[in-house]
């Protein structure tokens, strides 16, 4: 009975090893069976461990799409929902990184065919690197091309491209065949202008340029350059694209800096170091001013490089509002006008009875005009260069209709050719702005009355 007993132990015992041999040969033998594979404890331990990587892996790629995915669907509900950063102090951040320094030329311009969204409007350049249309270059026979040249205020922040100064000049003037380009950066001095204007005016070929000229002209470009020139380093410009292509991005920088209150004192430190700079030079515009020496000296060569191009040239000083520099800086102006042959023209008639914090976009933080603003701005433009013969003039009046014989007459209160714009009983909401313009006024209605004396001749009428 014990030897029956042991022979099926022992049966039994070969026939379990048989068993088990194909699982630990494939490495499904459990730890607790006690049976030990050809390859040993380690090789089950290291197989243990590269499963658990894996596994952790995995787990890294699943967060790291998650997160991707829900970054972008983020960005795609900021655009969708055009929530963006409304801020003018991040604004002029956001602008410096459109900014980029012209070698050849010696100036600051944007970059080209670069587009932003700024001040609440979107903003697009051109490849000379201006917020303009395409200039149609060599310019085509028979146009009259008037050259917009400023700084911050020809270039309209906080306002839409077509209802800027510039366009809406050009719409002022397209019935006589004019076109207008444009040349601004925000920031600009008369040094800058010049550069650019000695850069780009063979190519443009302007018949009239039209500057204009802002009290701040007089700051050095040193400031500017301090302002905008990007750094270098490759985490500066990440930041600059990224502040620029992404909206997501664009809202944690500003929340940042906000929490942190991150560049405000150094903001506060750049403008007591230049006010102070401003006060040991001495007044403003003062002969002696190094600031006014330099604007002038620019304007001299500006007005050179025209004249070498047979054009014309037309100051106007941007007073929206009587700034405190604004009559010093035009006796300057005139003075240098009266030497130079340039006519000068003071632009606060244009805004004569109006609140000037109606006029701009946001009072005491961004002063520069809103779409009324400039509105006004490229009337009382327009008609400066009219009458001063300074753009080709208007066609004839048309004759009076068969069904309308009397048109023009005497009788009709509405005749320019009577009462001139402004002149007599109009009191229509249509001719009231008109009476804003001041000295332009009496001079249209002095050459209507003579036009239509008695002993006007008929040469007059023209």
């Amino acid at each position: 009975m014990g030897r029956d007993t042991g022979v099926r132990l022992l049966v039994e015992h070969v026939d379990a090893y048989q068993n088990v041999a194909p699982m630990a040969a494939s490495g499904a033998l459990p730890h607790s069976t006690g049976y030990r594979d050809g390859k040993g404890e380690g090789s089950r331990a290291g197989a243990s461990r590269a499963c658990g990587t894996v596994t952790v892996l995995r787990h890294l790629l699943l967060a790291v799409a998650s997160t991707v995915l829900a970054l972008a669907l983020l960005e795609v509900g900021l655009r969708a929902t055009n929530v963006a950063v409304h801020d003018f102090a991040h604004d002029l951040e956001k602008y410096g990184s459109l900014i980029v320094w012209d070698d050849a030329g010696g100036y600051f311009r944007h970059v080209p065919e670069a587009s932003a969204e700024l001040g609440r409007v979107s903003v697009r350049f051109n490849s000379l690197g201006m917020r303009d249309r395409e200039p149609r270059i060599p310019k085509p026979p028979g146009t009259f091309r008037v050259f917009c040249l400023g700084d911050s205020v020809t270039f309209g922040p906080g306002v839409p491209e077509d209802e800027t100064f510039p366009a809406r000049l050009r719409a002022e003037l397209a019935s006589v065949g004019v076109d207008v380009v444009v040349g601004a950066v925000q920031g600009w001095n008369s040094d800058q202008e010049e550069h650019f204007l000695a850069a780009n005016i063979d190519r443009l070929a302007p018949d009239l340029v039209v500057l204009l000229y802002v009290v701040n002209d007089i700051e050095p470009t040193e400031r500017m350059r301090l302002a905008y020139v990007p750094s270098t380093r490759w985490s500066d410009r990440a930041y600059r694209q990224l502040v620029l292509r992404s909206r997501l991005f664009e809202w944690g920088a500003f929340l940042y800096r906000g929490w942190t209150a991150h560049g405000g004192l150094a903001g506060l430190e750049r403008m007591a170091y230049w006010q102070k700079r401003r006060d040991e030079e001495g007044p403003a515009f003062a002969p002696t001013d190094p600031g006014w020496i330099a604007s002038r000296d620019a304007l001299a060569q500006m007005q050179a490089a025209i004249r070498r191009r047979g054009a014309r040239f037309a100051i106007f000083l941007h007073d929206l509002g009587s700034p405190a520099l604004a009559p010093i800086a035009l006796e300057r102006l005139q003075e240098f006008g009266r030497e130079a042959g340039v006519p000068v023209v003071d632009t606060a008639g244009f805004y004569a009875g109006r609140d000037p914090a109606t006029l701009v976009n946001r009072p005491f933080v961004d002063p520069h005009p809103n779409a009324i603003g400039h509105a006004l701005l490229a009337r009382g433009v327009a008609r400066e260069l009219r009458d001063r013969g300074l753009v080709p003039p208007a066609g004839p009046p048309a004759a009076p209709s068969a069904r309308n014989p009397g048109a023009g007459s005497a009788a009709e209160p509405t005749s320019t050719a009577e009462s001139g714009p402004g002149c007599g009983p109009r009191t229509t909401a249509r001719h009231r702005p008109a009476r804003r313009y001041g000295g332009m006024e009496a001079r249209a209605c002095s050459r209507a009355r003579r036009s239509t004396s008695p002993d006007a001749s008929p040469q007059s009428t023209t």
